[in-house]
């Protein structure tokens, strides 16, 4: 099931604007975004508007493996955070790549995530990682616990081995924060599909001690007859705060996954030099085997030391 997203950024409608003639400066506040108007030192009337520019990205961690202002970055890094990808409702590691120039979002048959970066595939000239360790491309990478992505372009990817040819992508999961709270999001939409996602968090009154537990499951009919799907994830984390300075971070994650490949439409093979037609058949019919299933189950244990 696709969905149709359209979306300007900040900077976009400050662009636009400018070259209307409607603007005279952007300040980045948290006061009331409404806009006022005032007379310049020439009379000319101005319109003023207040922004918040808290979401958008300031730093990146993937260049050079510690926390760098993104203007001092020495590489072509292009970040999303959650803010952006969790208000265009995303669901996989595709929908929030297609933020990011250079990247060509593929279905691939709706099983995993698959993506071309600078002409690379994913599979074989670039590099996925969740919090920057390498894993494999598997299956699809659901945005229950991630809190952004990074992505450096380039052959600057060889910081992480030989492979990333292209490019490298790091997924940035939602890590225990010294305060506590429960979040719970319900929803569902046509073709009998269902979610619900959870978000708990609970640390000690010193904050030295934290816990965070994110989950998620969803379920859809699929548009075609016998196309239904299943996705689940639970991902416990734990902080342990050694001092000022250190951390130990414990993650443990766990994904089921069972999809049934959709390859979509049969093609009637026409005259060589002419294309393929396609019949005059419904539309919403699989056919596909019943034998063409993918069942993926992914587990993750992860420790981080911070200094």
């Amino acid at each position: 099931m696709s969905k149709n997203k359209k979306w300007i950024p900040v900077w976009g409608t400050v662009a636009v604007l400018l070259l209307s003639g409607g603007l005279a400066w952007a300040e980045p506040v948290d006061a009331d975004p409404d806009a006022e108007t005032k007379n310049d030192d020439q009379g000319t009337l101005a319109e003023y508007v207040k922004v918040d520019a808290s979401a958008i990205p300031q730093s990146n961690t993937i260049a050079t493996k510690l926390a760098v202002d993104s203007r001092l970055t020495p590489g072509i890094v292009g970040t999303v955070t959650s803010e952006l990808f969790n208000e265009q409702q995303a669901e996989n590691l595709s929908d929030i790549l297609e933020n990011v120039s250079g990247v060509n979002i593929q279905a691939q048959n709706g099983v995993h995530d698959f993506f071309y970066l600078r002409g690379f595939d994913s599979l074989s000239g670039s590099l996925v990682m969740v919090d920057g360790a390498a894993v494999p491309e598997a299956t699809i990478y659901p945005t229950y616990n991630i809190q952004g992505v990074e992505v450096l372009k380039g052959p600057g990817g060889y910081l992480y081995g030989a492979q990333p040819m292209s490019g490298a992508v790091n997924i940035v999961r939602k890590q225990p924060v010294p305060n506590d709270f429960l979040s719970v999001e319900l929803g569902g939409g046509s073709f009998g599909t269902y979610e619900g996602q959870v978000d708990w968090n609970q640390a000690n009154d010193e904050g030295s001690l934290a816990f965070r537990l994110n989950g998620f499951y969803r379920e859809s009919d699929g548009y075609r007859d016998n196309l239904s799907s299943e996705h689940r994830g639970v991902n416990p984390s734990f902080s342990f705060r050694i001092n000022e300075r250190s951390s130990i971070n414990v993650n443990l994650e766990a994904i089921d996954a069972s999809f049934s490949p959709d390859a979509g439409l049969p093609l009637i093979a026409m005259a060589p030099g002419f294309p393929a037609a396609i019949p005059n058949v419904d539309p919403e019919t699989s056919y596909q085997s019943n034998l063409d299933y993918s069942d993926q189950t992914i587990q993750r244990v992860q420790v981080d030391y911070q200094i």
